[in-house]
């Protein structure tokens, strides 16, 4: 089921908006993501993550002495980045 989306202008993207049975298959066949927050200067940082998701969440590990877990604990605002690599346009 390929859904068609017309966009005519870049400033409204809310037609790229994942279905929920898409996004349930991207989060369940993708291992890794783009972890973001940032430093106490407040510029953004982000790596690659392996994650489970799971019951809505997103989990990963760390260790709670890295610069991130800090980070996290100082301002909790993340985002989580995941996508697929392949050439497919479709999920």
């Amino acid at each position: 089921m390929k859904e068609e989306v017309q966009i005519s202008s870049l400033k409204d993207v809310s037609g790229y908006r994942l279905s929920d049975e898409r996004q349930a298959k991207l989060l369940e066949r993708e291992l890794e993501c783009v972890f973001c927050w940032t430093n106490a200067d407040g510029h953004p940082i982000g790596i690659t993550q392996a994650y489970v998701y799971a019951d809505g969440a997103f989990w990963m590990c760390t260790d709670e002495g890295r610069a991130r877990a800090k980070a996290i604990r100082r301002d909790p605002r993340t985002s989580v980045v995941v996508f697929t690599a392949r050439k497919s346009k479709t999920l």
